[in-house]
């Protein structure tokens, strides 16, 4: 059992500091300004133990990380990445092995639980982390102080003399109260950069917003989602007060106007979503969350609206009652549009995730799709293209069947539900033509989708600067890419560059690379 949470106070750990300097790193690939919490929970973890822990979330293209963390002398290094920044994560580890050829190179995340022994092969790290990492970095890192051997250690797959080590699987952790809050301040670099608008509530324009993880867990059998593979299927759910406290602390420390709860589904138990809307509330913030359709009745919507709530995302997928059953969704189309529905009475507003290029899926089922979104008219839609993440049952049956082209070990930006240029399941349909149809669906909506975001950055004039300098040198950085974009009528990614060189030009603001100075 990890240790209780500390008193939120600034910083009762410091007199307890050990010599040994622990890096964890951020493989990011996009300018959401979404922070690594997984990163900065177990951050604070290490923090409670003793050990001087910082976190670096460096913005794609940059070539600092390795420069700055070698300067501050870290013994243990960890990488995070998806299976789309497995790229940028190989990189960061090769100029990492350069810098600091005796440091400890241990990576983890949804990927590398996935596939430990594959990702530590090929990207040269000496220890992979399997599940949750809290307990098994911690271990990791006591042991590394101590000049204990790691191989054998539970949750970790090990690079040895004589091939990779695996240790035991271990079990998720089941009271997440024992846990410490992700803590903020142990980022190098400044957070204000989280904070600038547009923010985390899509489609809308919002200043003072980030996230928010309260659980882990998912009982759901999706075919496309591999979420169980770091969380497991058993839900499990930190306490009501903490959540609260945490927020409370944002407010107080970074003046949080506004939250986006990332659980897989925050709905899923009843009880306790009713008890966090009537402690929320009173905080006077507006929040967005992600959650189940089968889960949004009307008593809960009511309740979560008069608590703040201004926006549900939920994952639609299709409006093709034979994609939905392929993709294990176990709703019917007539269930999801009834509730997408109840959740725009109830004065929420619906933001709808949908796919294309799925498995068997032929234009009838595309159509269905569309059709299915023009009817509801969320307020904000995303049509994604089908990605059969390692760890899920659409990975392996997409290995079994050849239908990854023999690319299923190829991981790069292509892996992207939303930036890919490149689909990569074998389908009737030709990539770049599912591309296009793609284009043409999102084109539908865009007006919808960014009206309010332009609204806001109208009414902003310090904004609208940084913006217009961001656009400017979005399209002279990359004409071809520009004008590529206008001719496919792919606005969305264009759009979505665009955002990438704002946020370059806010992070620069806030006090520059998130990579940081060395602290």
């Amino acid at each position: 059992m990890l240790p209780a949470w500390p008193p939120l106070c600034e910083a009762p750990w410091s007199s307890r500091i050990t010599a040994v300097k622990i890096a964890l790193i951020h493989a990011r690939i996009s300018h959401n300004a979404v922070p690594p919490l997984g990163l900065l929970g177990m951050a604070a973890v290490l923090r409670d133990q003793g050990f001087d822990c910082r976190v670096w979330d460096p913005l794609p293209g940059e070539t600092a990380p390795s420069r700055t963390v070698a300067a501050w002398g870290p013994r243990v290094v960890g990488v995070s990445f998806l299976t789309a920044q497995f790229v940028r994560a190989g990189q960061l580890i090769a100029a990492l092995r350069r810098t600091l050829p005796q440091a400890l190179l241990v990576i983890g995340g949804p990927h590398v639980s996935a596939l430990p022994e594959a990702s530590l092969r090929a990207l040269g790290a000496d220890v992979a982390v399997v599940g949750e990492g809290e307990q098994t970095l911690l271990e990791i890192c006591q042991r590394a102080e101590s000049g204990q051997d790691i191989e054998g250690l539970p949750g970790t797959v090990v690079a040895g003399d004589g091939g990779v080590v695996s240790g035991p699987r271990r079990a998720p952790i089941a009271d997440l109260d024992a846990l410490p809050m992700a803590d903020r301040s142990l980022l190098a670099g400044s957070f204000s950069w989280y904070l600038a608008p547009p923010g985390v509530l899509r489609g809308l324009f919002r200043e003072g917003t980030t996230t928010l993880i309260t659980s882990r867990g998912c009982p759901h059998h999706c075919s496309f989602c591999a979420s169980h593979v770091v969380g497991g299927r058993r839900p499990r759910r930190r306490s009501v007060p903490l959540v609260i406290e945490e927020l409370r602390w944002l407010q107080r420390r970074y003046g949080l106007r506004g939250a986006w709860f990332l659980d897989d589904d925050l709905a899923g138990h009843g009880p306790w979503m009713q008890e966090l809307c009537e402690a929320i509330g009173p905080l006077g913030l507006e929040w967005s969350c992600q959650a189940r359709l089968d889960r949004l009745e009307g008593p809960l919507l009511r309740a979560m609206r008069a608590a703040g709530c201004v926006q549900i995302e939920v994952g639609v997928e299709s409006g093709s009652a034979r994609i939905l059953q392929s993709l294990s969704k176990r709703q019917s189309v007539a269930a999801v549009e009834a509730r997408m529905v109840e959740v725009k009475r109830a004065g929420i507003r619906l933001m709808a995730n949908f796919m294309v290029g799925c498995p068997g899926e032929l234009d009838e089922d595309r159509q269905a799709t569309l059709a299915l979104a023009l009817r509801v008219r969320p307020h904000f839609v995303e049509f994604n293209v089908c990605m059969p993440y390692p760890g899920s049952q659409l990975y392996q049956d997409a290995v079994e069947q050849g239908l990854l082209g023999g690319d299923e070990q190829a991981f790069d930006e292509r892996w992207s539900e939303h930036f890919t240029r490149q689909p990569l399941l074998v389908s009737g349909m030709d990539p770049a033509q599912l591309l296009d149809a793609r284009a043409s669906m999102q084109n539908r909506f865009l007006l919808r989708n960014y009206a309010p975001i332009a609204w806001g950055f109208a009414r902003s004039p310090r904004w609208q600067r940084a913006l217009a300098r961001a656009m400017v040198g979005s399209v002279a950085a990359d004409p071809r890419g520009a004008l590529s974009a206008l001719r496919h009528r792919q606005i969305d990614p264009l759009l979505w560059s665009f955002y990438g060189s704002f946020s370059r030009v806010v992070h620069q603001r806030a006090g520059g690379d998130s990579a940081g100075s060395a602290p």
